[in-house]
């Protein structure tokens, strides 16, 4: 009989005292489960109290609300034949500011649209807990995934470690389950692009990154480097699979449907985003695009209290952080200077040498693209960053089980503290209790989470020009850097 493979978190054992890492696995699994189960609960929270309303003679309030209420409304006005991608209902109806309940710019292509139909078919209290608990099994393997690809053949990454980059992680994975989006399958392909293409699976790989480019364009930035390292079977891959992905839904919409709800995506949806030059000076987005638009662009186009579904002169709140007015053409060509070198300077720190597959210091290249992904994109908002966990564990990987001096280690360790407290010291609730909602949107439109990928982008870069020199970079297993 053959012997089954014990399966084993890939984390370095303490085998002399086991209770450290059995109590941090706890914390873990708390720190994850507490929120699923939260918003699993909502629902069943909101019939219970729409009863007691109804008693007291009372309206009920919607059970499904906020993205995952808008996302039902909308795939069930889309399979009724209406076009859910207009900037307007195709009943004419007039839309209001808050937008619940009217199929207006629906954000996902159609393929995306069909694949989360089946969730719509559950009853309304089940949609919430079958919806965050597909989305927690999704994050913890790609969690698992990540710890296998950073340390490869070499030594483990230690519980401690482990849990400084898992609770920066966790930050943006509880901010994705509460507002039901996609960003944890969009980072749940991404990492399983990364993982089939370190086990030599490259057309698998490059389908997974088709998919992950249809969830959310900005995972187009990994064929980008795709190309600049010369992975021409992936690339290709990649490319053909996002169009048979892209058109497959005309099985069961017919070509007609299909190409006019495409380009309506296309025009109503993406172009504004990428060529249109729209700017979004809202507090709450987080880009580089975000950051310019309210440093560098004064007047009612830099008010960070924008209502983006209103026009710039008929907004109820009105706030800015403008430091210089250089006007939208002037910030725009200041966006293009710095996106540039973004791109530039993060291509020098890559080389020109492709790596081994299996070398964990691809895993510093990936996290330089995960944070370009944020930084590059017009809208960022928190939930956005999911797939950022693999520059959190790559830099810690980095910090604590390389060959690097330890002063290096040390200051790269103490950055990383610096931008995890600043990233948790400047989250909405608490902000919200020390300053109330004003001092937590003028706090936000000065950077909360946009420092946080800024600080993830240069650890990565540093110890990716670091390790670049050493020959042997990271310490084989069992052997410790102290």
């Amino acid at each position: 009989m053959g012997q089954h493979r014990r399966f084993t978190i890939p984390l370095e054992s303490a085998a002399n005292r086991p209770w450290p890492m059995r109590m941090i696995l706890l914390l873990m699994a708390l720190m994850v489960l507490i929120p699923v189960i939260n918003e699993a609960s909502e629902p069943l929270r909101k019939m219970a109290r729409n009863q007691r309303d109804i008693a007291r003679g009372l309206e009920a309030k919607p059970i499904m609300a906020g993205a995952l209420g808008r996302w039902r409304n909308d795939i069930q006005a889309f399979w009724k034949g209406e076009n859910i991608y207009l900037p307007i209902p195709s009943t004419g109806q007039q839309v209001t500011g808050e937008r619940d309940g009217w199929p207006v710019e629906h954000p996902n292509m159609p393929l995306v649209v069909v694949l989360l139909t089946p969730f719509v078919l559950l009853p309304a209290p089940a949609i919430a807990g079958v919806y965050a608990l597909i989305k927690l099994i999704a994050w913890v393997v790609s969690l698992l995934m990540v710890l296998q690809l950073i340390s490869a053949r070499h030594r483990l990454l230690g519980g401690g470690a482990a849990l400084l980059a898992f609770v920066a992680a966790w930050k943006f994975f509880n901010g994705d389950i509460s507002h039901a989006n996609t960003n944890i399958f969009t980072a749940f392909f991404i990492v399983l692009h990364l993982w089939l293409y370190h086990h030599k699976h490259d057309i698998a790989a490059g389908t997974a990154l088709a998919m992950a480019i249809c969830l959310k364009l900005t995972p187009a930035l990994f064929a980008v480097y795709w190309l600049y390292q010369r992975q021409w079977k992936l690339l290709i891959t990649s490319g053909v699979a996002f169009i048979i992905l892209t058109l497959s839904p005309a099985l069961i919409l017919g070509w007609q449907r299909l190409v006019e709800d495409l380009l309506s995506w296309w025009t109503y949806v993406i172009r504004p985003a990428t060529l249109g030059g729209s700017w979004w000076p809202t507090n709450n987005n987080q880009s580089l695009h975000g950051m310019i638009a309210r440093l560098f662009i004064g007047g009612l186009r830099g008010n960070y209290l924008m209502d983006v579904d209103l026009p710039p002169t008929a907004q109820p709140a009105y706030a800015s952080i403008a430091i210089y007015d250089l006007g939208p053409l002037g910030a725009k060509y200041l966006l293009w200077v710095l996106q540039a070198l973004l791109l530039i300077i993060s291509g020098w720190a890559m080389g020109w040498r492709r790596l081994n597959r299996d070398d964990p210091r691809r895993m510093l290249h990936f996290g330089l693209i995960s944070a370009l992904m944020l930084l590059l994109s017009q809208r960022t908002w928190d939930h956005h960053a999911v797939h950022l966990m693999i520059a959190h564990f790559a830099a810690i990987y980095a910090i604590f089980c390389s060959r690097l001096d330890q002063r290096t280690r040390t200051r790269c360790g103490w950055v990383f503290v610096a931008g995890l407290l600043w990233l948790m010291g400047t989250s909405g609730d608490l902000l919200r209790g020390l300053f109330g909602r004003d001092g937590m949107d003028w706090l936000d439109a000065w950077g909360s989470s946009f420092w946080h990928f800024v600080v993830m982008w240069m650890l990565c870069l540093i110890l990716t020009v670091k390790l670049r020199r050493l020959d042997d970079p990271y310490l084989p297993a069992g052997q410790s850097t102290t």
